[in-house]
């Protein structure tokens, strides 16, 4: 089956958020499976006006557009489900990882990840787009953020540090790609949408249906405790 999360990818070295860079052409909310992503956010936005704080190429920022086949209203699913994948993506490398109503993801109760839902009308396609957005702290360690955040997040860096540590006593460093897991949380995000998605056949076609809210939200409740 073709990809259809990231087959187009558009690459900024620098912007103030890629949720407002999409929001700002909104030309490219008609492509469902639609990636931007960036080096560096200037501006990066969460929930009720937070900011979400980046440094230059320690972060993987990006956001997603999709075409739900769901009410506006219940949009906020695919929060929880992007909190899903992001988990699965980061238990490759460290335990401890953890979900917080309705969209951070934690790891020993520090942030490394928030994420960013917005809808916006496209009226060429006649219909509500989801934005996704999603900021992962890679690279780096708690230092090179502003002081106020030291007790508040975290970056996989760090965390892979202190596991090497603990267990193996090593002073090396991890080697983290950016790129590498940018790409596995796509295909994570490809393969859970079609894990959580009714499909239904009419005339031996199938066809899509919702997502199954209560699947995803009886594994992001279990990631959550």
């Amino acid at each position: 089956m073709p990809r259809e999360i990231g087959r187009h990818i558009i690459r900024l070295d620098k912007v103030d958020s890629t949720n407002s860079y999409l929001k700002k052409n909104t030309e490219l909310t008609k492509e469902h499976g639609l990636v931007v992503i960036t080096k560096m956010q200037t501006s990066g936005r969460g929930r009720f006006g937070r900011k979400f704080t980046s440094i230059q190429n320690g972060n993987v920022t990006f956001s997603v557009i999709l075409h739900p086949k769901l009410p506006i209203e219940k949009f906020q699913l695919y929060s929880l489900l992007a909190g899903i994948v992001v988990s699965r993506v980061l238990e490759k490398y460290i335990d401890r990882v953890t979900l917080k109503w309705p969209n951070d993801v934690l790891v020993r109760g520090k942030k490394i990840c928030g994420i960013l839902i917005e809808s916006i009308k496209n009226y060429d396609i006649d219909q509500s787009c989801l934005i996704l957005g999603i900021g992962l702290n890679t690279k780096g360690f708690v230092r090179d953020y502003p002081s106020e955040l030291e007790n508040i997040i975290t970056t996989l860096e760090e965390e892979m540090f202190r596991d090497i540590n603990e267990f193996h006593y090593s002073n090396a460093f991890p080697n983290i790609e950016n790129e590498k897991i940018f790409q596995e949380i796509l295909e994570e995000l490809e393969q859970c949408l079609e894990i959580y998605t009714n499909y239904s056949v009419t005339n031996n076609i199938i066809r899509k249906k919702r997502l199954h809210h209560k699947l995803i939200l009886q594994e992001w409740l279990v990631r959550s405790k």
